[in-house]
């Protein structure tokens, strides 16, 4: 029995060669590193992206996103989406902390893997790190179950902080 199949073979060794095939399904993975490789510290701006805009990049609006905002908003812009996914890390890693029960504590910190996870392995796909796989990058991504999943997920986690008696905003906000 084979632990790999014939098309998993051939998506990693496209991933580890895409020259091998640059004008097909090499073309996406070369055109992504390129793409945030082009926008540089400052980025081109919103909408002025050659990739983007000349529709190099055949998924800039799931699969390769975080290529489009590299080359369209830079490293700077990069960071700050980083920076904003800390944030919200943070929040729900507060939410665990608050939490008085197993439950609650639990299921913050399965949500901060799941985002975390999402977001490592499509930022690792984009930079060339890792094969294609067809995470999308929470919150960013084109896709509607994806986004309604997080969007339950953390409604279910409001809840968790809004049904126990301990819980008040001004211990949730740090006061």
């Amino acid at each position: 029995m084979a632990l790999v199949t014939d098309y998993q073979r051939e998506r990693i060794a496209l991933w580890l060669n895409p020259e091998s095939d640059p004008q097909g399904a090499g073309f996406n993975i070369l055109q992504g590193k390129i793409s945030i490789g082009s926008g540089g510290l400052l980025g081109k701006g919103l909408t002025e992206g050659a990739q983007t805009q000349l529709d190099y990049l055949r998924t800039e609006t799931t699969d390769y996103v975080f290529s489009v905002l590299g080359e369209e908003l830079g490293f700077v812009g990069a960071l700050v989406l980083f920076a904003l996914f800390v944030v919200l890390l943070w929040r729900v890693l507060r939410v665990a902390e608050l939490s008085p029960d197993l439950f609650g504590r639990l299921l913050a910190t399965g949500m901060v893997i799941f985002i975390l996870l999402q977001t490592f392995i499509n930022v690792g796909v984009n930079v060339g790190l890792l094969p294609v796989t067809g995470i999308p990058l929470p919150f960013v991504s084109q896709g509607g179950s994806s986004l309604i999943t997080l969007f339950i997920g953390l409604g279910v986690l409001q809840s968790v902080l809004l049904r126990h008696r301990r819980f008040s905003f001004r211990n949730f906000y740090g006061g």
